[in-house]
């Protein structure tokens, strides 16, 4: 397994100082005052930040899919206008429910 270290790095200790210069372990230059995360604790963090990725990617897909669905602001504008608020919201929320049902 590679470990992607800046993405465990950002993901599981925002905020901290260090420098990873290239793709390795051996390239972490740790600036904190906080210890150093040993190897094996970097390879555990990119397994967990992998894992909490794949469990959020269905939430993820289903918010692409509204957005690719959902009108733009001026059409959305536009059945305001043409149809009223109360139209508009009737289809925001049709849309929104197609998408949490898959369809």
């Amino acid at each position: 397994m590679v470990t992607d270290y800046a993405y465990a790095l950002i993901k599981k200790y925002p905020g901290k100082q260090y420098c990873l210069r290239g793709d390795d372990y051996d390239g972490l230059e740790w600036l904190d005052d906080s210890p150093k995360p040993t190897r094996e604790e970097l390879d555990a963090a990119y397994l967990e930040v992998r894992k909490e990725d794949e469990a959020a990617r269905p939430a993820k897909e289903a918010l692409e899919a509204k957005r690719a669905r959902k009108p733009s602001v001026q059409e959305q504008l536009e059945i305001m206008e043409e149809l009223g608020f109360d139209e508009w919201r009737k289809q925001m929320q049709m849309i929104s429910q197609e998408v949490v049902n898959g369809k």
